[in-house]
């Protein structure tokens, strides 16, 4: 069966000097203008160097990644492939040798006008959904990682990610779009996440996929 690996980081004591940045990440750094936003960037592309660096036995400082039409990272010789995702000081990286695959966790608020904010973005099925929910932000955030985990996977925009269809069983095939204007499968999955967070994976082609959870750890030097 196809494998993601998918590490959880605390972000929090991590490098935040951006030293490893590449120069597409330190021009996307620079435009932050909240201290935090900056912080949170570097520590969790710098994560992202460590995990993927480990994998494929390399120098962090070697990797070099290209960006798609739609902005997605990928490392320049497709050794593997990855997505990363963070939210507060919470990160997570999701690297597979099977294909293209994403990863997306957000923060829960439980103030958030999910009913509201369903109806801007969402389709009218998707909209029920929420509305129907007895944790109406819960499950508002629920269906938006499902959407951006699938939309990452190909690297499309947000107008095309939100026409993914989020509603129904974890680990189903969900149809999405292509930077090219093809057409494209994934199967996407809810996946654990740290308390106060919510979480999904998703990765091309409709054959099932094992989520394999890890921890990441880091002393910097």
């Amino acid at each position: 069966m196809r494998e993601i690996d998918v590490w959880t980081v605390g972000l929090r004591g991590l490098p935040t000097t951006g030293d490893l940045l590449d120069d597409d990440e330190r021009r996307r750094w620079q435009r932050l203008r909240m201290a935090g936003l900056r912080e949170r960037f570097a520590a969790a592309h710098w994560a992202r160097r460590m995990i993927l660096a480990r994998r494929l036995g390399v120098d962090p400082a070697d990797l070099r990644f290209e960006t798609g039409r739609w902005g997605k990272p990928e490392l320049t010789d497709r050794a593997v492939f990855h997505s990363l995702s963070h939210s507060g000081e919470v990160a997570m990286v999701a690297v597979s040798s099977a294909g293209p695959v994403g990863v997306d966790i957000e923060a829960i608020r439980p103030d958030l006008p999910a009913t509201r904010l369903a109806r801007t973005f969402f389709r009218p099925h998707e909209v029920a959904s929420v509305e129907n929910a007895v944790d109406r932000p819960g499950r508002y955030i629920r269906l938006w990682t499902r959407k951006e985990a699938a939309g990452k996977v190909t690297g499309i925009s947000l107008d095309r990610t939100l026409r993914i269809d989020a509603v129904g069983r974890p680990g189903r095939p969900v149809d999405l779009d292509c930077p090219d204007g093809g057409r494209g499968m994934a199967r996407i999955t809810d996946i654990d996440a740290p308390e106060g967070f919510l979480a999904s994976a998703a990765l091309l082609g409709d054959e099932p996929f094992l989520v394999r959870p890890a921890t990441f750890h880091a002393v910097p030097a």
